[in-house]
């Protein structure tokens, strides 16, 4: 069960945040190739420093980021009461120090 009390579907665009609302929506971007995926935000995670979002296999496939579990990218809020998209300094604000941000597709204690 996800924090939203959903059954967690691995084959759906969902992710797990600690900043962004449940429910919301979100597009995520790898930023070394440029894919984009809408994922829904039903749960909460990542708890590891440095990481705003968790992704879904099915979303960390669409973009990119699988087989290699983490990499660079933009998280976008998306309103749906107002479709455009929020610039990414209004979701989450990071220390200049620390511009990357690094998503991580899972944590699995058995390979």
């Amino acid at each position: 069960m996800t924090s939203n009390f959903e059954k967690y579907d691995m084959y759906k665009f969902t992710a797990a945040s600690k900043v962004l609302p449940l429910p919301s929506w979100a597009r995520v971007t790898n930023l070394e190739n440029g894919k984009s995926v809408i994922v829904r935000v039903n749960d909460r995670g990542p708890f590891v420093p440095n990481r705003i979002i968790d992704l879904s296999y099915a979303a960390a496939v669409r973009i990119g980021i699988w087989p290699r579990g983490t990499g660079l990218g933009r998280v976008q809020a998306i309103d749906p009461r107002h479709p455009q998209e929020l610039p990414p300094s209004d979701v989450v604000k990071t220390p200049d120090s620390h511009p990357a941000i690094w998503l991580q597709v899972g944590a699995y204690a058995d390979a």
